[in-house]
């Protein structure tokens, strides 16, 4: 049908069409200027966060060092930007196996 209306209104509106369907496309290329991450990203996303995991067996009030916690995959644990702050002055309130997410839940701080 659209090829039987442009033939119908001539060549000067199938060149209209096609500049307005450019535009469109343009438009939707660009996007809103909003950053943020589309469907498939926050379905992955938990799965390529990385968090705070106990390497080793950890004792109720042992102190936490690099040598028994890392930061690895996945999210599940406490976010990386705390790592400075647990080795300072964080504490295990619980016995924490290996593998295990370091949470709020496991720890205490020293004073």
């Amino acid at each position: 049908e659209a090829v039987k209306a442009m033939k119908e209104q001539g060549i000067d509106f199938s060149s209209e069409y096609a500049e307005h369907g450019l535009a469109k496309t343009i438009k939707i290329i660009l996007g809103d200027g909003e950053k943020k991450p589309n469907d498939s990203e926050l379905v992955i996303g938990p799965q390529v966060r990385k968090s705070m995991i106990a390497t080793k067996h950890i004792n109720k009030g042992e102190k936490l060092t690099e040598n028994n916690i890392d930061i690895l995959r996945p999210e599940g644990g406490l976010h990386p930007r705390y790592w400075d702050l647990m080795l300072e002055k964080g504490i295990a309130s619980q016995d924490i196996k290996p593998e295990e997410f370091i949470t709020t839940e496991k720890i205490d701080f020293e004073k």
